[in-house]
Order: structure tokens, then C-alpha cells, then sequence
């Protein structure tokens, strides 16, 4: 029998895309599903759930004119850029993400929230709903066989980095969940590495193996359930001009940062197209927006597109280190180059080096195209590279990602008695 399921994100594509293909799962499985959708530059993802029967519900506030939310801060670190992106996208909605909370809570048996959706905590508890956390991105997870830095300087150290960042995550960061909390009678959050980022319900990090493996202090209820990946269904038929020019040479780099690119889509163009010409390879550059086309020297710049239908066509992917777009690179057997931009972007870059499929990582406060080009000429002729990224994509290949979570959402439910 069918359970009701609410699910809450908030986010870029790659926060709100695997949500909406989990969604889409859970709906094939029997259940009956409402979403709600907080998109940080205000995209409209309402229609989704249309032909797929769910409900999804829209709670999105408005970027400031101009605002680049990948350089709020002048200097990379993590934790001062997830500071600056909730203080600006997240705390002036947390009223309305509350109020969608409650709903949620109160209209469903279960409910499954992006691990820095506090206010779905929050209501869960108010209102004695089960919650799952789903964490998109490993580094959130507290281990002591690694820093969340991606660092290991053994147990005891990477403990005290863990317990140094927890403490100034749960006191700097989330002043708005602490004040949501006395207002509606419960007590402030103790540790967000326990009581939001992981679940005692059960805690989905939705994360390739090939990428993630899961570490040996995690408890049961963490599972490791693989890429959330979007499907591509039927036939890919790209653009004509597209189709043509892959056409009319050997494999092209794809470059694109995602929703970086149009924060500073000019910049980026010209950062993208030396690099391209410098390293003497034909390449599509993934930029929406006006000027789209063949701009000579073997370089075309093409609009939205499907990434899992069109990676393969390609050589190597440079991009910004999002999950989605580092794991359908993978999925893809090909190499990367990342030239990270924010917030776990870093985490991703050095994952896929480390596997030895990615070139050494890249930060976009001092890259410039000689350096690009110099990555992306390194990348493309290793063929150590080349036969790494092959092999882990068919591993990869054998995953599936969203069966095996609604597999563990049924466990808690009670619809399965083995996980």
C-alpha cells in the first residue's frame, strides 16, 4: 500500500534535480508525493511533477540584481561561503519554509529533506513526523577517517577538525534555525552533524561508490545508495548545429560551470574560449543566454543541454565540481577538469583526482586560460586517465541510485523486512 511522502530541497539544479528523479521513483513505486522547491536563482521547476503525478510546490525569493552567489566571499573556504549564500538566499525564506515544513508534515507519514533544510527538522519534530536526510555531497557526513576537508590527518586530529567545524557551523551559520526553534517551543539544535545532517530514521547519501566509499564509523542508518542521476528518455536529438559540428571534427572538450556560468557569463566565456584556443582543442562551451553558435576556431557555444546524452560525444568535461555534473562526467567514462567555484565544488575536484580522473583541481579566484589550457591538455592525452574514467563509468553504469533509495524508504515504512 502506498504511503504519502513529502520531500523538501533548496538549491541549484544539482540540489533540486535529484530530488525531483527521487520523487519521480517513489511516485513509480506506489506513493504519493508533494515536493517543494526552494531554488536559489529562481528557477520555476512547478510544471516538473506534471506528467509524473506529483505535486511540486515553489518557495523561491529573488537573487539581488547582479549578484554573483558564487563570490560572496574574497576568499575560498567553505565554511564562510555557506555562510554567505544562507545569509543571502536562505534566512530572508526561512518564515516560508517553515510554513511549507508544517504542511509537509502534517499532510504525510514521512518526510525527506536536503540536509541543510533546517526548518524541515524543525517541523518534524514539532509535529512528530519521521524525517530521512539526504546529503548530496559526502563532506557533510561526519568521519574520523577524513577532515571535511578532504584532509586525513589521522583519527584524533580529524576529530578535533570535525568537532572545531561542527561548533562554529552550528553557532555561526544557522542563527535563524536557532531563533525558528524558541519561537515554536524547542530547544536549539546541539549539533547540526548529528541532528541535521544525518538522521537516526535513516540518512541517504546519494553519492556514486565509485566516488564515495562508505567509511567504516558511519552507523547503519547512513547508506550509500548512489547517483540520484536524471534520466534521459528516447532518443537525444540535439540541435542540428550541434549535431554538425560534432560532426565535422574529432571529439570536443565540453566546458560549462553551470549555474556559475551565468552569474558572470561574460568572464567565464572568455576564460573558457582562450583556454579552448590555447590548448588546440575543438570544444562546446555550455553558456545560456544570446550568441549562441559556431564563433570559429573550432569552438561553438550551445545553450542548455542534456548532460547525460551529450558527455559521451566528448573528449573531457571542464566544470565547476557540482555533484550532478562531476558524477554524470564519470557516468559518462570521461575525464575531468575542475575549476572549482564554491562550496563543496572543492571536495568533488579532489575526489576525481584522487581516483585519478580528474586533473589536479582549479579555483576560480586564480585560474586564468594558460592554466586551463594547460589542464585540459594534460587530460586529454592521458590515457591513464582516459582508461580510468572508462572503467569507473561502467561501474557506475551498474548502479542505480534512486531504486536502491526508495528500496530503503520502504525498509523504514515497513513495506520491505530487508534493506
Amino acid at each position: 500500500m502506498g504511503k504519502r511522502i513529502g520531500l523538501q530541497t533548496w538549491g541549484s539544479d544539482g540540489d533540486i534535480l535529484p530530488f525531483l528523479t527521487l520523487a519521480k521513483g517513489l511516485v513509480d513505486a506506489g506513493h504519493t508525493l508533494t515536493i517543494v522547491c526552494t531554488s536559489v536563482d529562481g528557477k520555476d521547476y512547478s510544471k516538473w511533477g506534471e506528467r509524473d503525478d506529483f505535486r511540486v510546490i515553489m518557495v523561491n525569493g529573488s537573487v539581488p540584481e547582479g549578484q554573483n552567489l558564487y563570490a560572496l566571499t574574497r576568499f575560498s573556504n567553505p565554511l564562510s561561503e555557506l555562510s554567505a549564500l544562507l545569509a543571502t538566499c536562505y534566512d530572508p525564506l526561512v518564515d516560508e519554509m517553515y510554513a511549507a515544513s508544517v504542511a509537509l508534515c502534517r499532510e504525510n507519514d514521512l518526510v525527506i529533506g536536503h540536509v541543510l533544510c533546517h526548518t524541515l527538522l524543525t517541523a518534524s519534530e514539532k509535529f512528530g513526523c519521521p524525517r530521512v536526510a539526504l546529503a548530496l555531497s559526502p563532506m557533510v557526513i561526519r568521519t574520523v577517517c577524513m577532515t571535511p576537508l578532504g584532509f586525513n590527518f589521522g583519527r584524533t586530529v580529524n576529530g578535533w577538525v570535525w568537532d572545531i567545524g561542527g561548533f562554529l557551523m552550528t553557532g555561526l551559520l544557522f542563527g535563524k534555525a536557532a531563533e525558528l526553534r524558541r519561537k515554536v517551543g524547542l530547544p536549539a539544535v546541539s549539533s547540526l552533524q548529528r541532528e541535521l545532517f544525518t538522521s537516526s530514521v535513516l540518512t541517504i547519501v546519494a553519492c556514486s561508490e565509485a566516488l564515495c566509499l562508505r567509511p567504516a564509523d558511519w552507523g547503519r542508518q547512513i547508506r550509500v545508495t548512489g547517483f540520484l542521476n536524471v534520466p534521459s528518455e528516447g532518443a537525444f536529438e540535439m540541435d542540428g548545429a550541434v549535431s554538425e559540428f560534432l560532426k565535422a571534427g574529432p571529439p570536443p572538450v565540453y566546458m560549462t560551470f553551470g549555474t556559475c556560468m551565468q552569474f558572470d557569463r561574460e568572464a567565464n566565456l572568455r576564460l573558457c574560449a582562450n583556454a579552448a584556443r590555447l590548448s588546440g582543442q575543438r570544444a562546446i562551451i555550455q553558456a545560456d543566454g544570446a550568441g549562441t553558435g559556431d564563433i570559429g576556431n573550432g569552438i561553438f557555444i550551445a545553450g542548455r543541454t542534456s548532460h547525460a546524452q551529450i558527455f559521451p560525444h566528448c573528449s573531457v568535461i571542464v566544470h565547476h565540481g557540482g555533484a550532478g555534473t562531476t558524477q554524470s562526467a564519470l557516468l559518462a567514462g570521461r575525464p575531468s577538469v575542475v575549476v572549482a567555484h564554491a562550496y563543496d565544488q572543492h571536495d568533488w575536484a579532489k575526489r576525481l583526482h584522487r581516483a585519478g580522473v580528474g586533473a589536479r583541481p582549479l579555483n576560480r579566484m586564480d585560474v586564468h586560460p594558460k592554466i586551463l589550457a594547460s589542464a585540459i591538455g594534460s587530460a586529454v592525452t592521458s590515457e591513464a586517465m582516459k582508461k580510468k574514467a572508462a572503467h569507473l563509468g561502467e561501474e557506475m553504469s551498474q548502479e542505480n541510485g534512486v531504486q536502491r533509495a526508495v528500496a530503503l524508504i520502504e525498509v523504514h515504512l515497513g513495506l520491505h523486512t530487508v534493506s
